[in-house]
Formats: structure tokens, sequence, C-alpha cells
């Protein structure tokens, strides 16, 4: 346990010193990280967010039109809700 404990914080520690004593090749792979996040995850995952948003408004408008008894209920406030609020 100790030896993980001292293994971590000599790792940290030689990444710190790497980053201070040669900080061009530090920016440039934050460049090179930022570039390939850009360039490539977010894209990627685009598609995912997009439907996992329609998915949970779908799921939402349906909730609410089952739990008000009409669609587009007064008090929605067209998000969704999260309880039942004056309908009785």
């Amino acid at each position: 346990m100790l030896f993980r404990a001292f293994a971590a914080l000599s790792a940290l520690i030689f990444c710190l010193l790497a980053l201070l004593f040669l900080p061009d090749i530090g920016a440039q792979a934050a460049r090179d990280a930022l570039a390939l996040c850009a360039q490539t995850v977010i894209p990627s995952l685009f598609p995912f967010f997009v439907l996992s948003s329609l998915l949970v408004w779908q799921a939402c408008a349906i909730w609410s039109c089952s739990a008000t008894g009409s669609c587009f209920s007064k008090g929605t406030g067209g998000s969704c809700p999260t309880a039942r609020s004056g309908s009785t």
C-alpha cells in the first residue's frame, strides 16, 4: 500500500518536473490533444448527443402527457416536468 502511494507520488512529481523543464513539448502535446478532440472525438460523439437528447425529450413528453392527462398542459414550461404541479 505504501509502495503504491510512493510510486504514484513519484510519477506525479516526474510529470510536473518534465512539464516545468520542457514546456515546449508539453504545449505541443496539449495542442495535439485539443486538435484530436476537435477533429475526432467531438464529431464522433455528436450523433450520440443529439439522439440521446431526443430520446430524453421524447420520454419527458410522454411522461408529461400521461401524468397530466393532456399534452402541453399549463405549467410545464416547455421542459420535462419533475413533479405534477397544479393538477389534481
